[in-house]
């Protein structure tokens, strides 16, 4: 390429201006393209930063359940009001992170039917933790035991961590093929950026060599006219 680029400069004023002009074409071109690539890999980072956050918010959601489900216990058994407030505020943060899931998840249908089977079973362990926590307030402890013992909040604690898990197991792999898109991406960009400086320096090295060589032959040039020159004075001596 290289020496085709130093023939074709070489062969005329014209041909000399085309090649100069691959310099700044390949800097264009390589300037372009990085910044598509870039803008890609940019892209590609921001929704593995997304998934992460995703799975963030339920690794919250399924904490603060458990909190809920602690303080709930523990004021049933203590009558201690410090279980409320960590039961309240539980249940606030449950439902912020149902809500943050819902619109993070927004473009994906299958993770937003695992939220709808999600929040009817969150929902009816709410309204269980509220039924224990009215009947821990007017009830004695063995009434309270003897609603315990029915497990139906334990079997709703299982569903809605066993949808959590299903969440989160989608959202794994997600990770997995979102980091080894922006890898893909990231190594496409520093091919792209080694082929195009490759091309540039090349354009450039060629047209250099070109003009080496229209000065030598201009060189010539006025040494044959300098020449000729005086063969036309001693002649005329």
């Amino acid at each position: 390429m290289l020496n085709y680029l130093s023939r074709l400069a070489s062969r005329s004023p014209r041909h000399r201006l085309l090649v100069s002009m691959i310099p700044a074409l390949a800097i264009v071109l390589l300037a372009g393209g990085l910044a598509l690539m870039a803008w890609r890999e940019v892209s590609a980072r921001r929704w593995v930063e997304h998934t992460h956050e995703v799975r963030a918010h339920v690794a919250l959601v399924r904490q603060r359940l458990a909190e809920l489900e602690s303080g709930a216990r523990g004021y049933f058994v203590t009558r201690d009001s410090q279980y409320l407030a960590l039961a309240a505020g539980a249940e606030r943060d449950v439902r912020e992170g149902m809500r943050t899931l819902r619109r993070l998840t927004r473009d994906q249908p299958a993770q937003q039917a695992r939220l709808d089977t999600l929040d009817a079973v969150v929902g009816a362990r709410l309204d269980t933790a509220h039924f224990g926590l009215a009947l821990a307030a007017r009830a004695g402890t063995d009434s309270v035991l003897a609603w315990m013992r029915q497990g139906g909040g334990l079997r709703l604690m299982r569903s809605a961590r066993a949808t959590l898990s299903d969440i989160d197991a989608h959202e794994r792999a997600l990770l997995a093929a979102r980091q080894a898109q922006a890898e893909r991406v990231l190594r496409a960009l520093g091919i792209a950026f080694a082929a195009g400086t490759v091309v540039a320096l090349s354009a450039a090295l060629a047209m250099n060599l070109a003009l080496a060589a229209a000065l030598r032959e201009a060189q010539r040039a006025v040494q044959a006219l300098a020449a000729r020159a005086r063969e036309l004075d001693l002649a005329n001596a």
